[in-house]
């Protein structure tokens, strides 16, 4: 019984951006405890291939940046801004909603680590990567289109995750502007799936030499 009411006072007494019992961690832990936050990256299993993407980031970019995951966009804690003017009863609201869009991120990606296309999109003959970097300095995430000898393409990444279309193969027929408009895509493409927004298709034209994107 005293073991329940010093774990109650604690949730009452700690300060907003607190996160509680989520993905392994056994119980509530303050926003002091910065250090177990920031190694979440590190404990998630990869593949030779995210070796790989790994390198070719730290290549194009430095320590900067890293491949984001879905921690990046469903966070274990709450930051003062998403936290102010909300009560306990909201706060645990909207993380059992992260926790939830997490779960169906990271099944969506068949990884915690978000997807990457691995394709020659921009057709120079070289392989390309598109893939969701974080800036950590910034805190935010961009996607970008990178190999091993030069950036392509560096945005803020306002969508969900990446989603190659026709398995990459074309041209292809996009369907836009809710039906009302055709596209013949004469390269690589793929969507920019939002949840809570927009989804896009973006696509190089080589004829303009310029990046393009859709609105679906």
């Amino acid at each position: 019984m005293l073991n329940k009411v010093i774990w109650a006072l604690i949730f009452v007494i700690a300060p907003s951006n607190v996160f509680a019992k989520h993905d392994g961690f056994d119980r509530v832990i303050k926003t002091s405890s910065k250090k177990q936050i920031a190694n979440v990256d590190s404990r998630i299993v990869r593949s030779r291939f995210d070796r790989e993407i790994d390198q070719v980031i730290d290549l194009r970019f430095g320590f900067n940046y890293r491949r984001a995951n879905v921690y990046d966009f469903y966070p274990l804690e709450l930051s003062n801004s998403k936290a102010r003017w909300k009560s306990h009863k909201e706060e645990r609201k909207l993380m059992d909603y992260y926790e939830y869009a997490r779960k169906d991120l990271a099944k969506l990606n068949q990884s915690k680590l978000l997807r990457v296309i691995k394709a020659d999109l921009n057709q120079d003959s070289t392989v390309d990567y598109a893939v969701i970097v974080r800036n950590l300095q910034k805190q935010k995430n961009y996607l970008a289109i990178i190999n091993f000898a030069e950036t392509l393409y560096l945005k803020p990444f306002q969508a969900s995750y990446l989603e190659i279309i026709n398995d990459g193969k074309f041209p292809t027929t996009a369907v836009y502007k809710h039906g009302k408009k055709r596209q013949l895509i004469k390269a690589p493409s793929f969507r920019l799936v939002a949840f809570d927004g927009e989804s896009k298709i973006l696509y190089f034209d080589k004829g303009s030499d310029k990046w393009r994107s859709l609105t679906l």
